[in-house]
C-alpha cells in the first residue's frame, strides 16, 4: 500500500478545495461551471483535473458541505453544479429517497433471485436471514412512505382551503 502523499502545496485536500470555493461564494441559485471546479483543483496541484475527476471530488466534498455550511450542490447537466435554495433541499432529499427505494427494491430482487442449490447450509441460512431483514426494512419504509403521502396531501389541501378563504375575505 502506497503511502499519503500531499498532492497539493498549499496542503489542502481536493474536496477542501470545493468546499471554500463554494463558501466564497455562498449565494443560493449560483452556478458554478465544471471548468471553474476543474480551474479551481488545477492551482497549485501535482497533477490535472479532468471532468471525472471534479464530478467525484464534488460528491466527495457535499456530506462537508452539509455538515459544516448547511449547503449543498445539484448538478445542472452539461453546465456545472449550482447552490440550491433552503426551499429546493426538501425537493433534493425526496429524490434521494427514491433513488434509495429503488436501490432498496433491487437489493431485495437480487436477494430473492438466487441460486440456492449453489450455496452450503451456512451460507443459505445467512442469505434467508438478510432476506428476512431487507424484506421487513422495505415494507416498512414504503408503508412509511405511504402514510407520509397522506398526511402531505391532507396538508396541501387544508393549505389550499385556507389560501382560498384568506383570498376570498
Amino acid at each position: 500500500m502506497a503511502n499519503f502523499t500531499i498532492g497539493r502545496k498549499d496542503g489542502r485536500s481536493n474536496a477542501r478545495v470545493i468546499i471554500e470555493l463554494v463558501k466564497q461564494t455562498d449565494v443560493p441559485g449560483t452556478l458554478f461551471t465544471y471548468e471553474s471546479f476543474i480551474d479551481a483543483l488545477n492551482v497549485g496541484a501535482a497533477k490535472t483535473y479532468t471532468l471525472q475527476d471534479a464530478r467525484c471530488i464534488v460528491r466527495q466534498a457535499i456530506p462537508r458541505l452539509l455538515k459544516e455550511f448547511q449547503r449543498t450542490l445539484t448538478n445542472v447537466r452539461g453546465v456545472g453544479y449550482r447552490i440550491p435554495f433552503a426551499k429546493e433541499h426538501g425537493i433534493i432529499a425526496r429524490d434521494h429517497g427514491e433513488k434509495g427505494n429503488r436501490q432498496m427494491g433491487q437489493a431485495l430482487r437480487v436477494l430473492e433471485n438466487v441460486r440456492w442449490d449453489e450455496m452450503d447450509e451456512n451460507t443459505r441460512n445467512a442469505h434467508q436471514g438478510n432476506l428476512m431483514l431487507t424484506s421487513a426494512v422495505y415494507a416498512q419504509v414504503r408503508a412509511l412512505r405511504t402514510r407520509q403521502s397522506a398526511v402531505e396531501h391532507a396538508l396541501e389541501t387544508l393549505k389550499s382551503r385556507v389560501d382560498s378563504m384568506t383570498q376570498n375575505s
